[in-house]
């Protein structure tokens, strides 16, 4: 059975948690499992080293603190019938994005194989235009992507407003739903910023 962080760290199994208490959470609770204070108190002991406690606590903190990671786990923990992994529809909020992103990310790996196969400086230079209006281009879309997840996070945090209010089994559309915009938007934002790091190497 998948172990359940939320109880690990205590706190409620809902869609929106406060990042910040989780990590002073996960802090506290961290001080006694430590790997360094558990050499201490099992050297006095005479027993042999375990950070296992420490790894959990910290893989814990690690999904309840994104906001992806915390709603694919609460929706395997609360509503294991629903498929997670498996080719996934882009969510509709997010469809006109897709042929966007994905051809801008298309473009920059055609100039950055055309810059890696530049001959000379001089042809590495021509390219300078091209790839300075790209970079521009990717930092505007990354923008607004940035912008997007904001948003997403505050309609999160408006639906778990009602989540005590609930009827069971409603949530399992809704928490896909969000699962899904988080899921692209994170996905679409790590590779952009990949990008823009190669763009600027």
């Amino acid at each position: 059975m998948r172990e359940d962080f939320f109880a690990l760290l205590g706190e409620p199994r809902r869609p929106w948690l406060d990042p910040e208490r989780v990590k002073e959470t996960f802090h506290r609770l961290s001080r006694t499992e430590h790997p360094d204070q558990q050499i201490a108190v099992e050297a006095a002991a005479g027993a042999e080293r375990h950070d296992g406690a420490f790894a959990r606590l910290n893989q814990a903190q690690s999904v309840l603190r994104d906001p992806k990671a915390r709603l694919r786990h609460l929706l395997e923990l609360e509503h294991p019938e629903v498929k997670l992994s498996g080719p996934a529809n882009v969510p509709a909020t997010l469809a006109d994005l897709f042929a966007p992103v994905h051809g801008l990310l298309r473009e920059t790996d055609e100039l950055l194989a055309k810059k890696n196969a530049a001959p000379s400086a001089l042809a590495k230079a021509l390219l300078a235009r091209q790839e300075w209006a790209l970079r521009e281009r990717a930092e505007e879309r990354l923008a607004g992507l940035e912008g997007l997840q904001d948003a997403a996070l505050e309609e999160l945090r408006a639906f778990d407003a009602g989540w005590e209010g609930r009827a069971p089994g409603d949530a399992a559309g809704s928490l896909h739903d969000f699962y899904q915009r988080f899921a692209y938007l994170s996905r679409w934002t790590e590779q952009l910023r990949e990008r823009l790091f190669q763009l600027g190497m």
